[in-house]
């Protein structure tokens, strides 16, 4: 089973990765989500835990899925 924390950290990592791929900067993505960009930068680096309803709003704005999210942590 997947310690929680790891869980985080992957997460983190397949967000920052497809944000990245989208030339999305953390600013770019707080002014299109009203997510402030410390709360970004902490779920990326695995420190925060995130909402569904945030999840959400971070995968719309980059036009992807939550399965997408999730599948890019397999990779």
């Amino acid at each position: 089973m997947i310690a929680k924390e790891e869980l985080l950290i992957l997460m983190g990592m397949s967000l920052a990765f497809l944000r990245e791929t989208m030339a999305y900067t953390q600013v770019d993505l707080s002014n299109e989500t009203g997510i402030t960009q410390n709360h970004i930068s902490k779920i990326e680096s695995g420190k925060k835990e995130v909402s569904i309803y945030t999840l959400k709003k971070l995968c719309d704005a980059l036009e992807i899925t939550i399965g997408e999210l999730m599948l890019g942590m397999e990779e």
